[in-house]
């Protein structure tokens, strides 16, 4: 059993055999959201050395620029905001679950209104 450091600000530090799943699932998040920050920097470079302009997205989509490249980089922008929010809620979720509700190691097991009651308490 090793504890495992989910943010170093908050001092958030879990269990790995109890939060096995959360940990993976916060592994995979980390390298999508790295490999999406890295795709869209070079899109956005590339934008930037053709059309000539200081590249903002939403002043200058469409304008001369390749309409599929800024396309993918509108989905990139709201695939890593969905992400991101992901990462910070399974975080929050762990922290909640590991300090304030211990005697409840997977609340999906339990029934539906205690699950929805725990998760409201978490997100407030």
């Amino acid at each position: 059993m090793e504890d495992v450091t989910l943010d170093r600000v908050d001092k958030i530090i879990v269990s790995s055999d109890k939060f096995h799943n959360e940990i993976s699932t916060l592994n995979y998040l980390k390298f999508g959201l790295l490999s999406l920050a890295g795709n869209t920097r070079e899109i956005e470079l590339e934008l930037n050395k053709n059309s000539g302009l200081v590249f903002s997205f939403g002043t200058h989509m469409g304008v001369g620029l390749d309409a599929r490249k800024t396309a993918i980089l509108a989905c990139f922008y709201h695939w890593y905001a969905n992400s991101i929010y992901n990462y910070v809620r399974l975080i929050r979720y762990a922290q909640g679950i590991n300090e304030n509700l211990g005697i409840i190691i997977n609340p999906y097991r339990r029934n539906k209104n205690r699950k929805n009651k725990i998760l409201q308490r978490l997100f407030e």
